[in-house]
C-alpha cells in the first residue's frame, strides 16, 4: 500500500503543536482575544526547561502514529530522530536519539527525501546529520527522511527542529 507523506506529516505536525500548545499552555488559562496572545517563544514542555535549544532535538526520542486505513486496518507510522551514522543509495543507518546502537533503514524507489540544500537528493545528506526517519509498522523501509533543517521549512517552527 502506498502511503500519503503530507497528510501524515501534517498529523505529525498537528500532534507537536498539542505538545507545544501544552508547553505554552503550562496550566496557565489561554487568553481569548488574538491581541492577548503571545509570540511562539519556544517554551518548553516542563521537565525539558533549561535544555539549550541546539540540544532539544536529541531529547525526542520518536513517535509513533496510530491510524485505520480505508478497509478499518489499524495501521502505525513510527517516528525515529537520530544522528546519521552511514549513507548509501540504498540504505541509512542511524543511532536513534536515546540509543547507543544503530539502525539500518531501507531506501527505496519510494522513499521521500526532504533535506536541504538539494531537497529529494541523498547527496544533502551527511554522516553525522540529524535526521527524522518515518516508517510504517515493523518495516524497516524508509518512507521518509527529513534532515533536521527541513524541518523548520515543514512547518515544525520549534527550536528542537531548527
Amino acid at each position: 500500500m502506498k502511503l500519503a507523506i503530507f497528510p501524515i506529516v501534517g498529523l505529525l505536525a498537528a500532534v507537536l503543536l498539542v505538545l507545544g500548545a501544552f508547553a505554552v499552555v503550562q496550566g496557565q488559562p489561554v487568553p481569548a482575544p488574538q491581541d492577548q496572545m503571545q509570540p511562539d517563544t519556544g517554551m518548553t514542555l516542563p521537565g525539558l526547561e533549561g535544555i539549550p535549544p541546539d540540544q532539544l532535538f536529541s531529547h525526542f526520542t520518536g513517535a509513533q502514529i496510530n491510524l485505520i486505513d480505508k478497509d478499518n486496518n489499524a495501521m502505525t507510522i513510527n517516528v525515529i530522530p537520530g544522528t546519521v551514522s552511514s549513507i548509501a543509495n540504498d540504505n541509512v543507518v542511524i543511532t536513534p536519539n536515546g540509543r547507543t546502537t544503530t539502525e539500518r533503514y531501507n531506501i527505496t524507489t519510494n522513499t521521500v527525501i526532504h533535506a536541504f540544500p538539494a531537497r529529494g537528493s541523498l547527496q544533502a545528506i551527511a554522516s553525522g546529520d540529524q535526521v527524522v526517519i518515518l516508517t510504517q509498522g515493523d518495516s524497516m523501509d524508509a518512507i521518509m527522511i527529513a534532515k533536521k533543517n527541513m524541518m523548520g521549512r515543514m512547518g515544525f517552527s520549534h527550536p528542537m527542529f531548527r
